[in-house]
């Protein structure tokens, strides 16, 4: 925006100038030999003019482009986004999905520890009450005689 900010104050000096010279021109217009030199600076106004007239339709131009320009970067910007938005949506259900399994994984061997525990807890009973029954001599005597009949 700047650029066309610095070409719209070139044409407003080139306006004054135009201006200047047209105001010195007609001050001069008494004499023949000043009808002349107004016709020559009515035909340089002219041309001035026109010259004018192509900077503003180039100016016209030129912003018309950056506004293309801005639009066509808008929508890169978008689509890119878009595609980083994507890879980072998958990342996460793929992330998530592994997770899940893992902790799956995880919840199965803690159900065979917790077996595996309670065989122990009930192996350990069992050996403290073989050991109850083999430290008394009465009862290990009886076991003895059941075990002999048996």
């Amino acid at each position: 925006m700047e650029f066309i900010e610095i070409i719209s104050a070139m044409v407003v000096v080139i306006i004054a100038v135009v201006a200047l010279v047209l105001g010195l021109a007609f001050r001069k217009s008494n004499d023949a030999s000043d009808l002349l030199a107004q016709a020559q600076a009515e035909t340089q106004n002219q041309s001035q003019t026109k010259a004018m007239a192509e900077l503003m339709g180039q100016i016209k131009l030129l912003s018309e482009t950056q506004s293309q320009a801005t639009s066509q970067l808008a929508r890169t910007m978008e689509e890119r986004l878009e595609a980083v938005s994507k890879r980072l949506g998958d990342g996460l259900n793929k992330h998530t999905e592994t997770t899940g399994d893992a902790m799956k994984q995880v919840h199965e061997r803690l159900a065979v520890i917790d077996t595996a525990q309670k065989n122990l807890t009930d192996l350990s009973s069992q050996v403290v009450e073989l050991q109850d029954v083999l430290s008394n001599k009465q009862a290990r005597g009886a076991f003895g005689e059941v075990q002999l009949e048996n």
